[in-house]
């Protein structure tokens, strides 16, 4: 019940997907071809700002606490960072049939971005406790 609460309140402030496609994105599933890169925001633990994130030289989404994204992308190198006076940045080099699980905090003073590649089974716990981003 208090789950729901919570989803439904952030529903009304957050672009939250709908929930089939939450669901769907939750199944995990590889992309012949493509690269799929996952990119979650746990619960805060400094911060619960909204934060915007780039990926290569486009703002494609904005983050909030237990939200995350599904980019499915080309193969090849992929830059993730934050926006504006965020310098928060990782690479991560896509492999056809691949999945990437790339986990973002907020630093305590300034409001950074810090990124960090996971493992897979680490990345689909954090995913799982997440809701899923309507994209921008």
């Amino acid at each position: 019940m208090l789950l729901a609460a919570v989803v439904v309140s952030l529903a009304g402030c957050v672009g939250l997907a709908p929930e089939a496609q939450d669901m769907e994105a939750k199944r995990f599933q590889p992309l012949p071809g493509k690269g799929v890169i996952y990119l979650v925001r746990g619960a805060p633990l400094y911060s619960d700002r909204p934060v915007p994130v780039w990926l290569g030289d486009f703002v494609m989404i904005t983050t909030h606490p237990d939200t995350f994204f599904r980019w499915e992308v080309p193969p090849g190198t992929h830059r993730i960072s934050g926006h504006d006076t965020d310098f928060g940045t990782i690479a991560v080099t896509a492999e056809p049939g691949r999945l990437y699980f790339v986990v973002q905090q907020l630093s305590y003073r300034y409001d950074i971005s810090y990124f960090t590649l996971v493992e897979e089974l680490d990345g689909r716990a954090a995913v799982t406790r997440a809701t899923l981003l309507k994209g921008n």
